[in-house]
């Protein structure tokens, strides 16, 4: 078992399969603005946990003092201000609904929740 209590291919098929089919209900109801921002924030979604993941594992790598602690300050302002121009354009944009851009979000969230805990309930192979 890896270090890391999840995959990181599991969580993005998950969230990719799971946002689909929400979004595909929502098609099917008629629904295209609820539909586009589901899709658009599941995009978004996985972006922010693909940094997060990248992030993550380069903390842990031997560091350079002072400028990778610079860097590393400097990159989650930077996704951080990406997510909230992301958000305040999914709140302008007539096409998307804001609440299923923000419901696509967080099932990446979900998603990794799930995914972590089928890895924990899993019995270790020896």
């Amino acid at each position: 078992m890896s270090e890391l209590p999840f995959d990181k291919k599991k969580v993005t098929v998950f969230s990719i399969v799971g946002s689909t089919v929400v979004a595909l209900i929502f098609l099917f109801l008629k629904k295209c603005a609820w539909s586009l921002g589901i899709m658009l924030g599941t995009g978004a979604g996985l972006w922010n946990f693909y940094l997060l993941h990248k992030d993550f594992a380069g903390m842990f790598s031997p560091s350079q003092g002072r400028s990778r602690q610079l860097s590393m300050v400097s990159k989650f302002f930077f996704r951080y201000l990406f997510l909230a121009v992301l958000f305040f354009a999914a709140l302008k944009i007539p096409g998307v609904h804001f609440v299923g851009f923000v419901l696509g979000f967080f099932l990446v969230h979900v998603n990794l929740a799930i995914v972590s805990f089928l890895r924990f309930m899993r019995p270790e192979k020896k």
